[in-house]
């Protein structure tokens, strides 16, 4: 029987196809997060809009439609938010890579001088917010995200972390700390230590791949 792996988002089923048949593992996905419009979101002027995620585009193009991008240089931390936008057509300025430390560097270094607009949902860790910054920053709230209640968490022989609230709703409902667990990134990681995880590790960088394989390694490991 093949491991399991649990990620805390959702999953496209073809990339689950591709884990099952070159890891033999089984891939499961699913956030544990509630999303919602903000319906009075507003969109100051400024010279640059940042989105840290897919989700805050996709909220951002609900709320606004495509004209209001236009009037901004749109800028996103990496590949997820990338691919979103080009969807919609909307041309990019900067797109880091999406690890948050070197993004964070490059886009200080980008912005100077300027003023940044970021998409963010209501509990948002505001990781470039670190008090260097070369930019005037202002913030839009523009979707909700909520852990969800009366969830259950699918039994694995691994977890994958995306973000703090995730954890957060993983012990809301009932998760096992003691399970082999991997964080994508600084804060989710101090997450993980603060609420007593037993078995905690770090993706190599902070994307979807890079938390996946770190699964698989442990996986490997586990059926050694």
């Amino acid at each position: 029987m093949n491991k399991r792996i649990f990620i805390s988002r959702s999953i496209p089923s073809e990339k689950v196809h591709f884990y099952h048949k070159t890891a033999h593992i089984d891939l499961i996905g699913s956030s544990l997060i509630d999303f919602t419009p903000i319906k009075d979101a507003n969109a100051p002027n400024a010279d640059i809009l940042f989105f840290y995620s897919a989700k805050a585009v996709h909220f951002f193009f609900e709320r606004f439609g495509r004209a209001t991008f236009l009037s901004y240089q749109v800028a996103c931390l990496g590949p997820g938010a990338e691919q979103i936008l080009h969807k919609h057509h909307i041309p990019i300025a900067f797109c880091g890579n999406g690890d948050p430390e070197q993004t964070k560097n490059l886009f200080n270094e980008y912005a100077t001088g300027k003023s940044v607009l970021f998409a963010i949902p209501s509990q948002s860790t505001k990781s470039f917010d670190d008090g260097n910054q070369n930019y005037k920053t202002l913030y839009t709230t523009i979707y909700s995200n909520q852990p969800k209640v009366e969830f259950e968490i699918p039994q694995a022989d691994v977890y994958l972390f995306t973000s703090s609230l995730n954890v957060k709703a993983f012990l809301l409902n009932g998760g096992d700390k003691t399970k082999p667990c991997v964080a994508i990134g600084q804060s989710t990681l101090q997450t993980l230590k603060k609420n007593y995880f037993s078995d905690i590790h770090i993706s190599v960088t902070s994307t979807e791949n890079s938390i996946i394989e770190k699964g698989i390694s442990l996986i490997t490991h586990l059926k050694s």
